[in-house]
């Protein structure tokens, strides 16, 4: 008898289970040693009668009753037995085992239909585990037999299965008693295709797959590296550097099988095993969707409520669907593409991101579209371009005529800005001339569906302004490259910034003469005495400055740290926030000064000759920020439109309050725009039940680390998990850098903010965020320098950090992480470096 191995087991057919473990075991992979009996050499053994009643039995199970399957396997098992005892089986077979080393063993089944995409056979087959030499041969003919057990015939049956008899092989392997044991899934089987599942259990794999022991199960996701674990009572953990190896595998062995695998794994003494590697047959491995929250985490970081989602679902689809029309001129294109409108964007686990798969296939209507999607990633910081849909499909005149429509709309960018803020101040007079407290939730749905109608009519005109901002900021950029200027990026940055009446700086320049006014009619004790909200309400009903603050809260009272989501508290809708703010500057008077000094020194840079007398660079610039000051104004408008919706539903929280359909005014915000609505068709106690839920949702979501992509084989869902805890494997070696966005160099210590609602010092020192959105422009204005995990040439922290002449860099990973709080940093806004140093003691 004749044992297959590495070198030998090519061209027979052993079954798939033993093919990939010899090949693993060729290619290098760490897998115990192993033989395999093959399924012919078994056959040999058998003679033409029992044959024969073997093959009859199988045909009888086409015929007969649920019942008598278990009869005939027991008749099935039984010749088989007979058969191999009678014959040389046992004894050849101890012959060729008696070279074998090793004190126990496993034997286990291979079989040609197991793990296929039909079949998987998944636990059918006996498996016998920590075998001694002397009862190999016993083990492997109840692995034999159990090819005909009563539940694979069954399985058989219901698959439509033909089990050919006897084409069952034997793996003989060397057993390792594993201190830890697992499986490991490099994509999640529910679909989640970025992120890789682990779970281990204390002991052999068998105890693991059976549930006969406590497990952990980790979720690690591939992109940022991040994972959190559930543990069950008595689980065992693993380091990370476990995870790290066990990760590196099973990247190596999707590779090495072209497609996502399940790889059962065990530790000895270290050292890291490989049991059995398989396909995970659920998956097809094609992407449906993809999600990234480039740019958007900007406005919606952390969770976002129900309410405020459906409000953005309803805005990006009316936006997009103008921007679809205004470019294609063909209403049937549009209706025939509506469904993909309300899919740009897409809420997962409270986390808001952009479907980025649909925003390709938006983007290749444009002309040049080849061109213009890689300038687009990088002013969006895409870090990886995702894959391209098929693109919308248009007839050769119709491309024609919407790329002649998109350059039309493209150059009148300026001018049509320009008309939608005069429109939107028309808007705005609308709203507070309409809207008052005692509006009952009719009237307010139809002043919201008229708000709503008038904004969306031209909006969509402030995407083409993206476009227009990012393009020529582009082209400034490579226009300088292919010229060979010395730090073209710094003097890209220094070409777009010092715009000075930037709409995103009014805020904090109205709010330092706020400051000053309250200084010079000695009201500083009075303002700070403001601890409470009726304080705050009486002081703003009365004076010189609480009508001053008044005008404030009315101009620029919507802008605020996550401004774009209802549930925010802004200065508008809780004033006292208006005044902490204010206690701040009047706590360090000399930051009044700080931001007129910055202003003055904005246009004194230094441009190289070649520069500063190009007519096509300055051309360039021009444009460059003339998008840029549309973009920041529209911006504004927008915090001033959310503002509106949130006095809006505000309202209806109230009316839903009173009514006892809501506990609370804030409740309405866990309901959607749809369901408050309907909310009046419900049966009694429904909001209550709904909203108790989703409370329940977001505690829950809350625990999930934040991803910033994910990658879908279909549709998008939440996860829902119970107790868990998270990390982050992070490379503590590797260069801090990024992209430098605001030119100089300073040197101080760092603040890192993970929640701006915190109110955290940042007078003199070096602010390092995941994130910065337009509300942020109060904490940064105080700020030495600013580093930030997330961000672009052209993202929110680049534009005021330019205008506030703060150095900035942008895109620095894990920065929240590797640095610490009161850490010496030297931030270099030059070339993008940031270098850990000592302290300055001569500064103290």
């Amino acid at each position: 008898m004749k044992l297959i191995d590495e070198e030998t087991y090519q061209g027979i057919a052993i079954g798939g289970k033993a093919q990939v473990l010899f090949e693993l075991q060729k290619a290098g992979f760490p897998v115990p040693p192993l033989r395999c009996l093959a399924a012919a050499t078994i056959q040999s053994y058998v003679d033409d009668s029992s044959l024969m009643k073997i093959t009859q039995l199988l045909e009888q199970l086409k015929e007969v009753d649920e019942g008598q399957i278990e009869q005939i396997s027991l008749s099935l098992q039984q010749v088989l037995r007979d058969c191999l005892k009678t014959s040389d089986f046992f004894q050849e077979l101890k012959e060729a085992l008696s070279k074998e080393e090793g004190p126990l063993f496993s034997v286990r089944s291979s079989a040609s239909q197991e793990d296929s995409v039909e079949t998987s056979f998944a636990g059918q087959f006996d498996t016998q585990l920590s075998v001694i030499p002397e009862e190999i041969p016993d083990a492997v003919l109840q692995c034999l037999c159990s090819q005909f057990a009563a539940n694979v015939l069954r399985y058989c049956r219901e698959k439509q299965v033909n089990l050919m008899p006897l084409s069952l092989s034997v793996i003989i392997q060397e057993m390792i008693i594993g201190e830890t044991s697992g499986i490991l899934f490099t994509a999640n089987p529910q679909g989640l295709l970025n992120e890789a599942v682990v779970v281990i259990g204390a002991g052999t794999g068998d105890q693991v797959v059976l549930d006969k022991v406590p497990t952990t199960t980790y979720y690690y996701h591939v992109t940022d590296q991040q994972f959190y674990y559930e543990q069950q009572l008595g689980g065992p953990l693993i380091d990370s550097q476990q995870l790290v190896s066990l990760i590196q595998l099973g990247e190596q062995l999707a590779k090495h099988f072209d497609q996502a695998v399940d790889i059962e794994f065990t530790w000895q003494e270290g050292q890291l095993y490989v049991l059995q590697a398989r396909p995970i047959t659920t998956l097809s491995g094609e992407i449906g969707t993809i999600l990234d929250n480039s740019n958007i985490v900007e406005s919606y970081p952390g969770l976002t409520l129900p309410l405020s989602y459906s409000f953005i679902q309803e805005a990006y689809a009316g936006v997009f669907r103008g921007l679809a029309f205004r470019s294609v001129g063909n209403s049937q294109v549009i209706e025939e593409h509506e469904s993909l409108f309300f899919e740009m964007v897409a809420m997962v686990n409270g986390r808001v991101y952009y479907k980025i798969s649909n925003w390709y296939t938006l983007l290749s209507f444009l002309p040049l579209h080849k061109k213009i999607i890689p300038i687009w990633e990088e002013m969006l910081g895409i870090e990886q371009s995702a894959t391209k849909n098929t693109g919308i499909s248009l007839r050769f005149g119709q491309r024609l005529k919407t790329y002649g429509n998109v350059l039309k709309s493209f150059f009148k960018v300026p001018i049509e800005m320009d008309q939608l803020n005069q429109e939107f101040e028309a808007i705005e007079a609308l709203f507070i001339t309409q809207f008052n407290h005692q509006m009952s939730n009719q009237d307010v749905f139809a002043l919201y569906d008229e708000l709503k109608e008038k904004v969306l009519l031209n909006w969509d005109i402030t995407l083409l302004n993206d476009l227009y901002a990012f393009l020529y900021t582009g082209w400034l950029k490579r226009a300088m490259k292919r010229r060979k200027i010395d730090n073209y990026e710094e003097i890209t940055n220094q070409l777009i910034s010092g715009m000075g009446s930037l709409a995103s700086m009014k805020p904090i320049v109205a709010l330092q003469d706020l400051a000053r006014l309250i200084i010079s009619d000695n009201q500083v004790q009075e303002v700070q005495q403001v601890q409470t909200a009726e304080q705050a309400d009486l002081y703003l009903s009365q004076g010189l400055v609480g009508k001053a603050m008044r005008t404030y809260l009315t101009q620029f009272g919507d802008r605020s740290l996550e401004e774009l989501k209802l549930e925010t508290e802004t200065f508008r809708s809780k004033p006292l926030n208006l005044f902490k703010e204010l206690q701040h500057y009047l706590k360090e008077p000399e930051l009044l000064n700080a931001l007129t000094s910055k202003e003055a020194t904005a246009h004194q840079t230094i441009l190289p000759e070649r520069v500063k007398g190009n007519r096509h660079l300055t051309q360039l610039s021009r444009k460059a920020m003339l998008g840029i000051k549309h973009r920041e104004s529209s911006r504004l408008n927008r915090s001033r439109l959310y503002g509106m919706v949130r006095s809006l539903f505000t309202q209806v929280g109230q009316n839903l309050q009173t009514q006892d359909v809501i506990e609370a005014v804030d409740d309405v915000f866990y309901l959607t725009i749809t369901e408050l609505k309907l909310i009046e068709t419900w049966q009694s106690g429904e909001a209550k039940v709904r909203i108790t839920e989703r409370k329940k949702d977001y505690r829950q979501f809350s625990q999930l680390p934040t991803y910033s992509r994910l990658i879908y084989e279909a549709t998008e869902f939440d996860k829902h998990v119970v107790s868990i805890d998270s990390g982050k494997i992070i490379d503590t070696s590797k260069e801090l850098v990024g992209v430098p966005c605001s030119p100089g160099i300073v040197e101080g210590q760092v603040v890192i903010i993970e929640d701006p609602k915190t109110m955290a010092n940042t007078q003199g020192k070096i602010l390092v965020t995941k994130m910065t959105d337009p509300g942020w422009v109060f904490l940064l204005a105080r700020a030495k320098g600013i580093i930030t995990e997330k961000g672009s040439l052209l993202s929110h922290t680049a534009i005021i950090s330019r205008e506030l002449q703060i150095p900035a860099v942008v895109g620095v990973k894990d920065v929240t992480q590797l640095l610490e709080n009161d850490e010496w940093v030297t931030l270099n806004a030059l070339t993008g470096k940031i270098t850990r140093r000592q302290p300055d003691v001569s500064s103290h």
